[in-house]
């Protein structure tokens, strides 16, 4: 029969890998996975957050790039994944 600590030291690792894992899963649920920026839920829900505090002073961006469609139609799907990836870049790069 295990003993008492390694019992808990074995609970304690897999409550660390379910922390782990669902701190990942919400990563993934909030974020694009192709340019890593939060998605439009994920963005929204933040922002409510932020203006809720009473301390927040700031603005808030949301882009929407339009005829992006036709980038994609036009040129393909890489040229268009290329083209998000160089926006959201740029934006990161200027607005940190």
């Amino acid at each position: 029969m295990p003993s008492l600590p390694s019992l808990v030291q074995a609970n304690l690792g897999n409550q660390f890998a379910n922390d782990s894992n669902m701190i990942r899963l919400e990563e993934l649920s909030n974020t694009d996975p192709l340019t890593g920026i939060l998605n439009r839920r994920a963005f929204l829900a933040e922002a409510e957050l932020q203006m809720r505090r009473p301390d927040w002073r700031g603005s808030l961006l949301l882009f929407d790039l339009d005829h992006f469609k036709k980038v994609n139609d036009t040129h393909g799907h890489g040229a268009g994944d290329a083209a998000l990836l160089a926006f959201c870049d740029l934006v990161q790069a200027h607005l940190g």
